[in-house]
């Protein structure tokens, strides 16, 4: 895996540039190591994160895709760039060594590591975002309707459920954050597998046609009038079951 040699190389390079910033008296120089040693230590962590993260996501299935061949050899070339950078930032006296880190060497080798970052971090989020699909309960794309005598908090808690499961994967966070995305879902399917049935058997308590009716009226296209037969009268008549019920005309 390229993840943990890269991060090695970029945290070699880190602690160069950290020992040349020391003796480093110039302004502008110092800007250029100190952003060069950002750079890189943003490189490791996001390296090292990709890592540490992806025993656990193997485990459901999430991994990067097969390498391309391009990104193989980028990482090749980061990993060589790295450590040529780190070797000649410290065998240089400070003032040399400083003024290396502006060279292109020193810019390539960070954007090589940058670049297999960014790459296998949207690999991940790929695998993830396939994964996050093959998991979606049944039904999660329906439409949760507070049908009469169900609990506000239950319908409450399922469009939020719904909202959470069926939002595409945001893989922005960076690796560190996909464990615990893939627990967060996990936990929610399996609560949505539990509550939601607890929703439909409120209808299924009701005659046939007073369930058909009400299932109609939560679509957008509403229920037609020839749904309410005598035992959808009988049900609409009782106070309980209309308080939260409209009616809506539409031409």
């Amino acid at each position: 895996m390229t993840a943990p040699a890269l991060a090695a190389r970029a945290r070699k390079l880190l602690d160069r540039l950290g020992q040349v910033m020391e003796g480093e008296a110039d302004v502008h120089v110092r800007t250029s190591v100190e952003s060069a040693a950002g750079r890189a230590r943003s490189s490791r962590e996001a390296l090292s994160a990709i890592d540490a993260a992806l025993p656990r996501l193997r485990e459901h299935g999430i991994a990067p895709e097969g390498l391309p061949a391009e990104l193989i050899r980028s990482a090749t070339n980061a990993r060589t760039a790295l450590r040529t950078a780190a070797t000649n930032v410290a065998s240089d006296d400070p003032r040399n060594a400083a003024r290396r880190v502006g060279t292109d060497t020193v810019d390539r080798a960070l954007e090589s590591a940058e670049k297999v970052v960014r790459s296998l971090n949207d690999s991940l989020a790929k695998s993830a975002e396939r994964w996050r699909l093959g998991v979606l309960p049944q039904g999660v794309n329906q439409p949760v309707t507070s049908y009469p005598g169900v609990s506000d908090a239950l319908v409450i808690s399922l469009r939020r459920i719904q909202t959470k499961l069926t939002a595409r994967f945001d893989g922005s966070r960076g690796a560190a954050a996909f464990p615990d995305w893939v627990d967060e879902i996990l936990e929610l399917a399996a609560r949505w597998e539990r509550d939601r049935p607890v929703l439909e058997k409120a209808l299924q308590d009701h005659h046939p046609e007073v369930v058909a009716f009400l299932r109609q009226a939560a679509t957008e296209a509403g229920a037609s009038w020839d749904l309410i037969t005598p035992s959808v009268q009988k049900w609409l008549a009782d106070p309980g079951h209309t308080t939260g019920l409209k009616v809506v005309l539409r031409s």
